[in-house]
């Protein structure tokens, strides 16, 4: 039993580096939820049918494991220390919602936002104009 035990966080602990992992293992997507995309420099983002809420699981140092490009569906990262939006999706179709982190800037910004956008409480409050710059949101801005 102890063996099991030992190879199954060894096994994991290797794994825990891999974007499909992180996001079979904590996210629940199924390979069929998602494709990845693998650019010429070799920088894998991934699409998904569904929306994702990020976990603890998925941050580290303020930031993203996983590089999203596009969601169909809600993009949600609450309270994670997000110090930056790198890697989070281009494109969001639905409501994207980063409150309650450390950003202080809007760089890696979703380019587009079908649904609401949702950034209050963090260490900078963006202006209407200064998220209107960056992305074109079709829903509300919540940012108080």
């Amino acid at each position: 039993m102890k063996f099991n035990s030992t190879y199954s966080k060894l096994t994991e602990s290797f794994l825990i580096d891999k974007p499909e992992y992180l996001l079979q293992r904590y996210l629940n997507l199924t390979p069929d939820k998602y494709l990845k995309i693998v650019t010429e420099n070799g920088k894998e983002f991934f699409n998904t049918i569904v929306g994702v809420f990020i976990t603890s699981y998925l941050v580290k140092n303020g930031k993203l494991l996983v590089n999203f490009n596009s969601i169909s569906g809600s993009f949600i990262c609450t309270k994670l220390g997000l110090t930056t939006l790198e890697g989070c999706p281009k494109i969001v179709y639905g409501d994207f919602i980063v409150h309650s982190n450390n950003l202080t800037s809007l760089d890696y910004l979703p380019i587009k936002v079908t649904g609401d956008f949702v950034c209050y409480g963090n260490f900078k409050n963006f202006s209407q104009k200064e998220v209107f710059d960056k992305c074109n949101v079709k829903g509300h801005i919540n940012n108080v």
